[in-house]
């Protein structure tokens, strides 16, 4: 398997908002899918399919104790998936909000007659470079505070 294939099947694994739901659950800790479907209100059978698809796509790991118990945990590769997930939508989010500001900021020096002027008296490189530092730091903010809440 290519691995633009594997990028589309690993795509179609985690677009299933059962699927997702089912990973940050797991991220806490190890489940049975009968938990797993008293947690989700869905029934066992529906629980066990996805459990499945994640297994064979390697996000899971499913762990039988000797006794009647069969656990689901996360794998290695199915922790860094959903660290890297996060730290996209925190970039993504953080760069779309650094955009917007910095679109505002354009828009607001335009003058009337279409030249850019001084807003608050600062040179227009001033505000971009002020701009650019506030995303810095909230980008930071959002990062720490991701790594605080997850450990």
């Amino acid at each position: 398997m290519t691995e633009i294939e594997m990028r589309a099947e690993d795509v179609r694994v985690l677009l299933n908002k059962t699927r997702l739901s089912i990973l940050k659950h797991l991220w806490q800790r190890k489940y049975t899918a009968s938990e797993l479907s008293k947690i989700l209100s869905l029934a066992k059978p529906t629980v066990i399919y996805h459990l499945s698809i994640l297994e064979k796509a390697g996000y899971v790991n499913r762990i039988e104790d000797g006794r009647k118990w069969v656990y689901y945990e996360l794998t290695e590769f199915g922790r860094r998936t959903l660290r890297l997930k996060v730290v996209k939508v925190i970039l993504t989010s953080s760069f779309v909000a650094f955009a917007l500001v910095l679109i505002s900021v354009l828009i607001s020096t335009v003058s009337k007659t279409d030249k850019i002027s001084k807003p608050l008296g600062v040179d227009m490189s001033e505000a971009v470079v002020a701009v650019f530092m506030t995303f810095i730091m909230i980008s930071i903010a959002i990062y720490a505070s991701y790594r605080i809440i997850r450990g």
